[in-house]
């Protein structure tokens, strides 16, 4: 097998355009990545999802963002994957919709570790998994 070229290696980089739609790429991306890495479908799943709703709060809340554009980038140590989402924007804390989502009361159910970081340049998401032996 040969392991596709945005995914070679241990890390995982992209650069997606902010818009709901890029989800579908960041998915697709994640599966090939993890899956490469040896995790089971639980874990593909569960690091997907919250990857997914972490892009989807950095699509959502940048106010003002200085690029239109969503960092992923994804690496495994001793078996821990870490994942960091990345706008480029200052915090939104009213939502665009009237509907609260359920992505960050859901990432720390899925993850061991689910880190907020807001700065002036952008927020960043960091979640963090164990991977089963």
């Amino acid at each position: 097998m040969h392991p596709h070229p945005t995914t070679a290696g241990r890390s995982l980089r992209l650069r997606l355009q902010a818009r709901p739609r890029s989800a579908r790429l960041l998915r697709e991306r994640l599966f090939l990545w993890l899956d490469e890495l040896g995790a089971n479908d639980d874990e593909i799943f569960d690091l997907s999802l919250a990857s997914t709703e972490a892009f989807t709060n950095a699509v959502e809340h940048p106010h003002e963002p200085s690029s239109r554009i969503i960092d992923v980038e994804g690496t495994i140590s001793e078996g821990t994957i870490t994942i960091t989402i990345r706008d480029h924007g200052s915090w939104r804390h009213h939502r665009q919709r009237v509907q609260g989502g359920l992505g960050f009361p859901l990432m720390p159910q899925l993850m061991n570790t689910v880190e907020v970081r807001r700065q002036p340049a952008g927020t960043s998401i960091t979640l963090q998994r164990q991977l089963s032996e």
